[in-house]
């Protein structure tokens, strides 16, 4: 039953995905097992929320920089303008690594109020987590990066979409 439950969940996030509504959504290809490890994309619109983990170092693409098996912006993470969005960063790889909402490729610090792990210049030490919630105040199209010095240059990041309305949802992208 529980197997059914989450497959229901995942086509639903496909269905919403893929219909855009007025979300502003990506062009990109909806993530057909969103509501899986490693990402687990999980939402409620009555209260307005929406979770997710990243696994930073998660395998060997991209020589272990990425996010769930994503680097250069493959994937996108969609979430509403005022949704409470709450992010398990867990650290996978060898290295330390941060997870962190900023502006774009030049920002050094967090967007958003409480939208990064802590010391996310130092990082999470191999096999550490941490979560954190924050509410964004605008739309738009940013990031999702590892602040660790030099990890975002090596392609350590994902696209973070605030939409206007709409569903959480998860894409794949061809960069």
């Amino acid at each position: 039953m529980r197997l059914g439950a989450v497959g229901a969940a995942a086509a639903a996030l496909i269905a919403v995905a893929a219909c855009g509504g007025d979300s502003g959504g990506s062009a990109g290809t909806p993530l057909a097992d969103a509501s899986s490890p490693p990402l687990s994309l999980t939402s409620d619109a009555g209260a307005k929320t929406v979770s997710f983990t990243l696994v930073a170092g998660y395998n060997v693409a991209n020589s272990g920089f990425n996010f769930d098996g994503y680097a250069g912006g493959n994937l996108e993470i969609d979430a509403p303008q005022g949704w409470s969005v709450t992010i398990t960063c867990s650290n996978k790889g060898p290295l330390n690594h941060s997870c962190v909402v900023v502006a774009d490729e030049a920002a050094s610090q967090a967007l958003f109020t409480g939208a990064t792990t802590q010391n996310p210049g130092a990082g999470l030490p191999a096999g550490q987590q941490a979560s954190f919630t924050f509410k964004p105040d605008r739309t738009g199209t940013f990031r999702i990066v590892c602040l660790v010095p030099g990890h975002e240059p090596e392609g350590m990041w994902i696209v973070f979409k605030v939409v206007g309305s709409g569903s959480p949802a998860a894409y794949t992208v061809t960069t």
